[in-house]
């Protein structure tokens, strides 16, 4: 008998015709999902081992799955728990395996496509330009190649992203359950990276800054925040009373007042460079959005200059030929700067994801830590200078842009005229700055400066929706090929991390299993050294990898080094090199 809701009869037709409406609808969201799960597919994420810092997240997830017990190493960072849950769920139907877990990553990023594009549709109700900044996000190359670990990038992206959502749901439709919401990501966000307090806590500064100030919402928000703030403590106490004070968790607030502290005697100069290099990192991230950016800039200076002139009458007569001589220089003067600076700090300066016009990282004591071994693929050194010069130019004009389009927010807040676009964007800038400042002021590795992408992607819709009738579908074409160039290196360099990672465990796994040599006489990376030799009282030696080495007889490396002979090499195939690569194990003579 079939099911009847409301007189409708619901069939197997009407759920097809359903979901064939739904197609029709969105196909270009669907065409980009099956990109994406082919590319997975083309890439293969088999294989039985960690990849970067993941080792330790396994190892709790193994011990909560086996044991059902809590472990929390000293050397995590990140507060973890709904990662680990959310894995825990799919080993439970699945069982455990490093390859299950590694699926379980790759959902989540599935989520972020959806997620993203459903968000970005709110903001434009433009789906090819949607369309394009979800290409622009998920073919980023550090949460491509992140996707395939247990790393939490593409988890606390999520979150974040649908923290924003609810808090969007909530500007736009005055709706008090969308704060639930929030409050809910905020918290699945705090408890897998520190962060993901930033949003909760600056949505109540947000209401405060509007006007009239409705005060049910104030304070529906602060309880939002404080929620958040209060899971966090209560995770630090719980965290404190049963592992005995974890040194790299609590060591974050603490790193974050030393660096204060010490960039006061020389005016933040450390804080300053690695903001620039923070926007330089976003601009060359958001390369493909340039041909959207510029065919849209005219249009938004002008309008910027009407409503300038408008809130601030002291722009306007005789002062408009100084601003604009004032404007010229500023521009020769970013020019030159920006081609300056980019010359001792082109992207792949800052360490981890991306290094050497690859993906990784090679965690090997010749690879990482003395910088030799690595191949040098015949690209002209001035390409990375010029990619990086042109990203950092692009990051200052949209903060340029950002800049002005908050004064004018502002602006209309305090005369109770802002637009719930308007407040969404207040509460994005100022996320975003609060993050930057943590940024500079504790951890900066490449793959942390990818959660000012979204955000950059957000406030550039909201400045640029009402002029995206004027994009022709050119621009476009070039838009979305600089992405499927993003996307082809990406699937080459991705495949190629793992090929290298297949053949390395080949390695280690012949030393341990077959020749029977200790864990404790190797150093075989970073990875296969925490996993069996971590030790919180380890004492580092200059003479040894920083890695937990306690005897390194044996060693990994991608080549030769003095003072040891080849004992054996591993093969594996390279797509972006197109030939037959080698891992060394190496004997110390």
């Amino acid at each position: 008998m079939n099911s009847r809701t409301n007189g409708t009869e619901i069939s197997p037709g009407t759920i097809l015709s359903f979901l064939i409406n739904i197609y029709r609808n969105n196909h270009g969201i669907f065409f980009l999902i099956s990109i994406w799960i082919l590319s997975v597919i083309v890439v293969n994420p088999k294989g039985e081992f960690p990849l970067n810092d993941d080792w330790i997240y396994l190892q709790t997830l193994q011990h909560l799955y086996f044991n059902h017990a809590w472990i929390f190493s000293d050397w995590i960072s990140s507060t973890l728990v709904s990662q680990i849950l959310w894995a825990l769920f799919f080993c439970k139907i699945l069982g455990y395996t490093i390859f299950v877990v590694r699926v379980s990553t790759l959902v989540t990023t599935f989520f972020i496509i959806a997620v993203f594009y459903v968000l970005l549709n709110k903001l434009t109700r433009d789906k090819k330009l949607s369309l394009l900044a979800t290409a622009v996000f998920i073919f980023n190359p550090v949460l491509y190649v992140q996707s395939f670990t247990f790393m939490t990038e593409a988890s606390f992206n999520l979150a974040m992203i649908l923290c924003a959502s609810a808090s969007l749901v909530f500007f736009l439709d005055n709706k008090i359950k969308a704060i639930l919401f929030a409050t809910m990501f905020g918290c699945i966000a705090v408890l897998i990276k520190q962060p993901g307090l930033i949003i909760a806590s600056v949505l109540p500064l947000v209401i405060l800054i509007n006007r009239p100030l409705n005060k049910l919402r104030l304070l529906f928000s602060i309880l939002s925040a404080g929620i958040v703030i209060l899971t966090y403590m209560l995770f630090l106490s719980w965290l404190n009373s049963k592992f005995a004070n974890p040194e790299h968790v609590n060591g974050v607030n603490q790193k974050l007042i030393e660096n204060i502290k010490a960039g006061t005697h020389d005016f933040f100069l450390h804080q300053r460079q690695m903001m620039v290099i923070i926007f330089m990192y976003v601009g060359v991230f958001l390369l493909p959005m340039l041909p959207i950016f510029l065919i849209t800039a005219p249009k938004i200076i002008l309008s910027f200059k009407n409503k300038l002139r408008v809130a601030f009458p002291f722009l306007s007569g005789n002062s408009r030929k100084l601003f604009s001589y004032i404007n010229y220089v500023l521009i020769i003067i970013v020019i030159l700067f920006s081609y300056s600076f980019t010359k001792q700090n082109p992207v792949g300066s800052i360490e981890n994801v991306l290094y050497n016009f690859g993906l990784g990282p090679l965690l090997f004591h010749d690879t990482f830590l003395l910088k030799i071994n690595l191949e040098s693929l015949e690209i002209p050194s001035y390409l990375f200078r010029w990619v990086s010069f042109i990203g950092l130019l692009l990051a200052v004009l949209l903060i340029v842009f950002f800049i002005i389009y908050f004064a004018l927010t502002l602006r209309k807040s305090f005369a109770a005229t802002a637009t719930p676009k308007d407040k969404f964007f207040q509460l994005l800038f100022i996320s975003g700055v609060t993050y930057i400042f943590l940024l500079t002021n504790v951890y900066l590795f490449d793959r942390y400066i990818l959660v000012l992408v979204p955000i950059t992607l957000m406030m550039l819709f909201i400045i640029i929706a009402e002029t995206v009738e004027t994009i022709k579908l050119k621009y476009y074409i070039v838009s979305f090929s600089m992405v499927a160039f993003f996307l082809v290196f990406e699937v080459l360099a991705t495949h190629d991390y793992l090929e290298w990672n297949r053949a390395k465990w080949k390695a280690l796994n012949h030393l341990t299993n077959d020749l029977k040599i200790s864990p404790k006489e190797m150093d075989g990376g970073y990875e296969f050294n925490g996993m069996h030799n971590y030790n919180v009282n380890y004492v580092k030696s200059e003479n040894k990898s920083w890695w937990w080495v306690q005897d390194d007889k044996y060693m990994l490396t991608m080549g030769a080094l003095p003072g040891y002979s080849e004992y054996f090499k591993m093969p594996y195939h390279s797509w972006l090199s197109r030939r037959e690569k080698y891992i060394f194990v190496l004997r110390r003579e």
